[in-house]
């Protein structure tokens, strides 16, 4: 039996809110560095600036390697449309996080969840 391989190439390539998930657990960051960012699941006010690092190393980890493949697999002049989460650049301070509301409204519902299942078991 003979197998061939496909060949793909695309023409345009749309991803929109899908980008800023990590692929994995960030390895930069020691476990006390982690319990330091607060119990959140994301960056946020609290964030220690090892957490903002260890976030940003990840992101830009992930971020190569999507564009990486992406440039493998489109045609020639094809399109990419990406849509982010994004924060404001202008301010001064690199901590400085003005898009993290939505973060923290899902993190407090997650632990909710994580809180009623403990409560139960």
């Amino acid at each position: 039996m003979t197998y061939h391989s496909i060949v793909v190439f695309l023409h345009f390539i749309h991803s929109s809110y899908a980008l800023h998930w990590l692929s994995k657990v960030i390895l930069d960051a020691v476990p006390e560095n982690l319990e330091n960012n607060k119990e959140n699941v994301y960056i946020s006010n609290s964030s220690p600036q090892s957490a903002y690092k260890a976030y940003l190393n990840q992101f830009q980890r992930d971020f190569s390697m999507f564009l990486t493949l992406r440039s493998e697999e489109i045609v020639s002049n094809g399109r990419m449309v990406l849509t982010f989460i994004g924060r404001n650049t202008l301010n001064s301070d690199q901590f400085y996080r003005d898009c993290c509301h939505v973060w923290t409204l899902l993190s407090k519902s997650l632990g909710d969840l994580v809180f009623e299942v403990y409560i139960y078991i």
